[in-house]
């Protein structure tokens, strides 16, 4: 399957959140899936120093597009759904409501992974729109029973 991940961490860096992306990147290709992990930014990293700074073992695609503070990664959302639908992503793994969204208007199947309570003047906005969706395939995964509830 072509899963295309898509994360707001930086890559490569050191925080949680990166790693565990990485993490979950590495997994799902060590099961053969063919993935490509969308992350902002416009200065690419190779390789072999990605694999290094994380200490992977499985190979998967990374990259890099950038965008705009002022549209507060609307534009990476819907640039990079855009992209995953090109490339023929067949499932999409987000981190990211928005992107989450997107991809079930594109009718991707998408699983989105929530760490934490949806907020800010969009999130339950979107939230509620991604949850109530009647077409498409979706799965929410929560990492916390006070999510879930």
């Amino acid at each position: 399957m072509r899963i295309a991940c898509i994360s707001t961490s930086r890559v490569p860096f050191s925080t949680a959140n990166s790693i565990q992306v990485m993490k979950v990147c590495q997994g799902l290709a060590a099961l053969g899936h063919t993935v490509c992990l969308w992350v902002p930014g416009d200065k690419p990293a190779d390789w072999e120093m990605i694999k290094e700074f994380y200490g992977l073992r499985t190979a998967f695609e990374v990259r890099w597009v950038s965008s705009q503070a002022v549209w507060r990664r609307y534009d990476f959302a819907l640039a990079v759904v855009r992209e995953a639908k090109r490339w023929g992503a067949q499932m999409i793994y987000t981190w990211l409501l928005p992107a989450a969204l997107m991809s079930l208007w594109f009718n991707i199947p998408t699983l989105l992974e929530l760490h934490d309570r949806v907020t800010g003047h969009l999130g339950p906005q979107f939230y509620r729109m991604f949850y109530g969706h009647k077409k498409g395939k979706k799965r929410l995964l929560v990492i916390t029973q006070a999510l879930k509830e």
